[in-house]
């Protein structure tokens, strides 16, 4: 599976069940960003949420607001990092 540099997922987990199914794909997302948004703050969904390594944990009953600003940021930082890179080829 070929990933563009600085690929981002938000992945929503409705509930408890849905975010252990999302184990299934840890493999996958080892190369990209994972902003995750988890159905509770209990310590065992936070638990679980982590292990999918995620750079960003968001709640479900959330405005997003947060999660705007993050993936603003990350925005930014990628094309940061990708004008860099052309200017190093020059």
């Amino acid at each position: 599976m070929l990933i563009e540099p600085d690929s981002i997922a938000v992945l929503s987990a409705s509930n408890r069940e849905e975010l252990q199914r999302m184990q299934l794909l840890r493999g996958l997302l080892t190369e990209i960003y994972v902003i995750l948004v988890i159905p509770d703050r209990k310590k065992s969904t936070i638990e679980l949420a982590h292990l999918l390594l995620p750079r960003f944990l968001s709640q479900k009953e959330s405005d997003y607001t947060d999660l705007k600003i993050v993936l603003n940021k990350m925005y930014i930082n990628s094309q940061y990092s990708h004008d860099r890179e052309l200017f190093q080829e020059l």
